[in-house]
């Protein structure tokens, strides 16, 4: 039977995604170092009105940790943990409150509908089928894992997940029930759907020079207070930073390229080749896996062949360079591939699998196929797959059709055998190869002199953003910009920079402020703080200049629709210096006209009733519009129902799309997470 060890050590990519998958698509960023705060209790956000105290973020931590031992390998787990507990907090201050007094809930005998496949669970449904475990099968399965005391807190979590994932899925379908097109709307979506054909011609406000426009500051008053709305914005931060990075010097490639060419001829040089690369055991990889000689690249192939080791050989991977040797350990003759099947057996069954090995009987082990198919471990798994040649071991290189192999298996409790039902194809010869990777780093005096060089420019770049400026514009780096939002943990594209941020957030941080130097790898980086915005509203300052371009591009359309003169698109056109251009198949959902993206021109375009009439002046985002339509095609209509079917799929697809980012926005979180995580 299936065991705890067994879903830890065969099924956690599985159940990660599982974990993935049932966030909800509401997942905010952040990662955390637990137990930083041992001695105070800050509140890091607030939810629905709610404060939400350190204590709290703790213990849902430390609890979907504790159900999370699938993903405890994983080196982006606590992340996964933090994004899930964030979640959870929103879901437990927010959307519970909301769905309780709705009426929207799980009750148990839901739960158990839903294990026994009565009633569909994303969450349930895609663990047992991952785990080829029928919903028949369940109850003993679940007897089975029970027996585990670390299993409990690891099915708590499980159910969790699918009760709140089924209550999203209630407050889904409740949404789009109360989503309604009537039959109004269905016919002017019909009355609405024709084509245009024309010709267009935009007077652009680029023609104007803004400097014969004046907008005073009462003007831009006015205008902040009339659209405050525009600038509504969370709390942020914007840095400067400068990067120092070590890189390896022409003399510290020179030791590097000797220390490997000393690697390479001593492996060369070595009877027993395993027992020399202990030596730099460090640098070896070699997960045993025998490889097709014939695939490897055609320099090494005979080189590899005779026994020699290939390399040193530069390559560069995610950014970083290392010098690489191919040392072959073992070669063997084997088939390009095998058909086989695949036994799982209860430890208790040693008897039967020793039988099964000595009879080499197809039908005997069919027999137990049958038989054992529903124990609970991987049993059957793939049972017609091939097995390819770089996963044939020496052991399979003579296999011959009714072969039984004994296959290892992490599992003390499963015995697992494998039949071979079929050879494919001629043998080839493979090869077991180790790697060596000797990485091209700077050496420690490279790095100490950048670390100087970091520390220096702390040092010059004190007091203001200025002398910042000026100290990095003397070591010739142009500092690279970050606005650093509510929520965000790091600095994007600087990986493992959540120190930074939590600076950057930091109490006594203020404008102006330099940090000191961050070491992140072999990168140094320096920041200053450029911004500090803490308020609801974008402050008039920092908007002045795009209020000043808007009512500048307003006056601008009142100067052009004044100059317009006639009804003639050509002659309007020749008498701004613009060209006249056509325009084909226009409709409501089209997002382009003539190379441009003007919603307002596609809509007055769509909305006419006439041909070879010119309209009236447009209002677009790059110059005032004037067309003429010159055909009409309706042969493209709906009719009211196949209308009203698409407006309801569009309704509910856009309320599908939105339902996320409208609940965190009623939720009114404040998010003050990357001042203390």
């Amino acid at each position: 039977m299936a065991t705890l060890n067994t879903l830890r050590t065969k099924f956690g990519v599985v159940l990660s995604a599982i974990i993935a998958f049932a966030l909800l698509a509401f997942i905010l960023s952040l990662r955390t170092e637990m137990g930083f705060f041992s001695t105070n209790n800050p509140k890091i956000g607030e939810i629905g009105g709610d404060k939400i105290k350190y204590s709290e973020y703790n213990e849902v931590y430390q609890t979907i940790k504790d159900g999370n031992i699938f993903i405890t390998n994983n080196p982006n787990a606590d992340v996964m943990i933090a994004q899930e507990a964030w979640q959870t907090l929103i879901e437990r201050h927010a959307y519970l409150p909301g769905f309780d007094r709705m009426g929207i809930s799980v009750t148990d005998t839901e739960r158990m509908s839903m294990l026994r496949g009565e009633h569909v669970s994303v969450v349930y449904d895609y663990l047992f089928r991952s785990l080829g475990i029928p919903y028949e099968n369940v109850s003993e399965f679940l007897i089975s894992a029970e027996e585990d005391p670390a299993f409990a807190p690891v099915w708590s979590y499980m159910n969790n997940l699918a009760v709140r994932a089924s209550q999203m899925d209630k407050y889904i379908s409740l949404v789009n029930s109360g989503i309604y097109v009537n039959s109004l709307e269905a016919e002017m979506g019909v009355e609405y759907g024709n084509s245009f054909d024309g010709k267009l011609v935009c007077l652009s406000y680029s023609s104007l020079d803004d400097a014969d426009f004046s907008v005073s500051d009462n003007d831009i008053k006015r205008y902040y207070k009339e659209h405050k709305a525009k600038f509504r914005t969370e709390p942020s931060r914007t840095i400067s930073y400068v990067t120092f990075e070590a890189l390896p010097t022409q003399e510290d490639r020179l030791a590097i390229n000797a220390e490997v060419d000393n690697i390479a001829a001593e492996l060369s040089a070595a009877d027993d080749k395993r027992v020399a690369l202990r030596d730099h055991s460090r640098y070896v990889t070699n997960d045993e896996t025998f490889v097709r000689v014939d695939n490897l690249p055609e320099e090494s192939v005979e080189l590899l062949k005779a026994g020699n080791i290939y390399g040193p050989v530069s390559e560069v991977v995610a950014g970083n360079t290392s010098l690489n040797i191919d040392v072959p350990l073992e070669f063997c003759q084997a088939p390009d591939s095998l058909g086989v099947k695949i036994l799982a057996l209860p430890a208790t069954e040693r008897a039967l699998a020793d039988s099964l090995i000595n009879l080499r009987s197809a039908t005997a082990f069919e027999e137990a196929m049958d038989k054992y198919k529903d124990n609970g471990s991987d049993n059957g798994v793939a049972p017609f797959a091939y097995y390819s040649g770089k996963q044939i071991a020496p052991r399979f290189a003579s296999a011959a059709e009714g072969d039984i192999f004994e296959l290892a298996s992490n599992d003390m409790n499963t015995i697992l055998l494998s039949y071979v039902y079929k050879v494919v194809g001629p043998k080839s010869l493979y090869v077991n190869l180790a790697h060596v990777r000797y990485p091209v780093r700077p050496s420690a005096g490279t790095v100490e002199t950048v670390s100087s060089e970091a520390n220096a420019f702390v040092a010059k770049a004190q007091g203001s953003v200025e002398t910042f400026d000026s100290a990095a514009k003397e070591v010739s780096q142009i500092p690279e910009m970050a606005i650093l939002n509510s929520g965000n943990n790091t600095v994007y594209g600087l990986a493992g920079s959540h120190e930074i941020v939590r600076w950057a957030y930091g109490e006594k941080t203020n404008v102006g402020d330099v940090s000191k130097v961050f070491q992140l790898g072999d990168k140094y980086v320096v920041a200053v703080v450029t911004a500090i915005q803490d308020d609801e509203y974008r402050s008039i300052n920092s908007v002045a200049s795009e209020i000043r371009a808007e009512l500048i591009r307003q006056k601008k359309y009142d100067a052009i629709v004044a100059k317009i003169n006639g009804n003639d698109i050509a002659d309007i056109a020749a008498s701004f210096n613009e060209e006249v251009r056509n325009f084909n198949d226009v409709t409501y959902e089209t997002l382009y006209v003539a190379g441009k993206n003007e919603p307002r021109l596609v809509g007055a375009i769509a909305s006419a009733t006439q041909t070879d009439v010119l309209s009236l002046p447009v209002k677009g985002n790059d110059g005032v519009y004037l067309f003429v339509v010159e055909n009409i095609d309706d042969s493209k209509k709906k009719t009211v129902e196949e209308e009203r079917t698409l407006l309801q799929s569009e309704a509910e697809a856009k309320a599908n799309m939105n339902i996320g980012a409208t609940l965190l926005k009623m939720a009114e979180i404040k998010d003050f997470r990357n001042r203390y995580l």
